[in-house]
């Protein structure tokens, strides 16, 4: 967590590194599409600024790769509602004798593809 120390000293490292940053308003032309590559020119040097000055003054410690590097926020809110279909599926599909065709079959695949993606996309 950042102390109130390194706070100020991000502010000042970042007003620093900003004021050198050209606001490219004079060199806008008629052309769009240079226009625009001053604007994205202008965005990169911003963001560079911003992440340059939090990396040099606020704290921070490297974790290597855990479980708690996978979590995503709200991910029980996600998942919840699937997994309840997914596994009534199953069961189902075990309660009628692990059928390879048919509608609880098709249910069944249907549910596990819908989790099982799902889930891909929750991982970091």
């Amino acid at each position: 967590m950042a102390t109130p120390t390194a706070i100020n000293s991000y502010q000042r490292v970042l007003d620093e590194l900003l004021s050198q940053v050209n606001i490219p308003f004079a060199r806008l032309q008629d052309d769009p599409v240079y226009n625009r590559q001053l604007i994205d020119d202008y965005y990169d040097k911003i963001i560079y600024c911003i992440k340059s000055a939090c990396w040099s003054t606020i704290p921070h410690s490297y974790q290597g790769h855990n479980v708690r590097d996978n979590i995503v926020a709200g991910w029980n809110d996600i998942v919840k509602d699937k997994h309840r279909v997914a596994r009534t599926a199953f069961l189902d599909w075990v309660a009628g004798g692990r059928p390879r065709n048919g509608p609880i079959f098709s249910l069944h695949t249907y549910t596990a593809r819908d989790i099982s993606a799902t889930t891909a996309k929750g991982r970091v």
